[in-house]
């Protein structure tokens, strides 16, 4: 088990980039070990982490840090969409099994017509691939502490999420989209945030470190990454739960790139419906 610090002071690294094994991904900045210095544990000794001094190995990070005081942000690198990174590649073999069945008329998973029809079609083969039958079976889950600095600008109004495609940023919104926040109704106010994301957030550098991604940004005087996830177009973060104030369907020309970025706020009061 792999406890990392992540810390968020250093920004967006030229050199950062996620490596997905299985359901974590590692960030390397220049708070963290090389990749000769981080050793994959095998699985009796990622089993044995949380039941022998897995806290032990927590509160040595905190210290070694300086982060007693100031506090910080600790989180599992599984059971998030990372994890679905692999459950996708069962389900899909799940999936194949059914269309050579004839369930689906012999259609690719693609050519399915609505995108609610290839969620229905999908949703029971990502469900069963979670399943988990044995032991060892859920050692295959590779788990590990991310331990963050806390920083009291990350705060809900500058929450974004960031898309990119093909090494292309194409858009932002925010990450609270059912969220009005004044401070984000003024023009200057926008633009300087788009400003801010296209500077520090090139195509350039997208085109080494992105790929198709998700980015979950805090944008103060410069954006800074909190989180990576997957991103692929077919069932991968095209959710409404995960695209906020963008509609993969309606929108997408403009996340894949084919039209101009945006980047989009609350301007409504949104009523509550629970």
């Amino acid at each position: 088990m792999n406890v990392l610090l992540k810390d968020t002071e250093k920004g967006i690294k030229a050199q950062l980039r996620p490596v997905a094994e299985a359901s974590k991904i590692k960030f390397e900045t220049n708070e963290l070990p090389s990749d000769d210095d981080v050793q994959t544990r095998n699985d009796q000794e990622a089993k044995e982490y949380f039941f022998n001094g897995g806290m032990d190995a927590l509160e040595e990070c905190i210290v070694r840090h300086g982060l007693r005081d100031s506090g910080c942000f600790v989180k599992l690198t599984t059971r998030s969409p990372k994890d679905v990174v692999v459950a996708k590649e069962i389900a899909k073999q799940a999936f194949r099994a059914r269309r050579e069945h004839g369930e689906f008329g012999h259609l690719a998973f693609e050519d399915i017509p609505d995108h609610s029809s290839r969620w229905a079609a999908f949703g029971e083969e990502m469900r069963q691939a979670l399943k988990v039958r044995s032991d060892n079976h859920a050692g295959n889950w590779k788990l590990g502490l991310v331990v963050r600095r806390w920083d009291d600008r990350c705060q809900p109004h500058r929450e974004f999420r960031a898309f990119a495609w093909n090494g292309k940023l194409t858009c932002v919104g925010q990450y609270f989209s059912l969220l009005r926040f004044e401070s984000l109704q003024g023009a200057p106010c926008v633009g300087e945030s788009r400003t801010r994301c296209t500077s520090h957030l090139s195509p350039s550098q997208g085109s080494r470190s992105f790929a198709r991604q998700k980015m979950d940004l805090v944008i103060c005087d410069k954006p800074y990454l909190v989180d990576i996830n997957p991103f692929d177009g077919v069932g991968l973060g095209t959710m409404k739960a995960s695209t906020g104030l963008f509609d993969w369907d309606r929108d997408r020309d403009i996340m894949t790139g084919r039209q101009p970025f945006q980047i989009r706020v609350q301007r409504l009061y949104t009523p509550y419906s629970g």
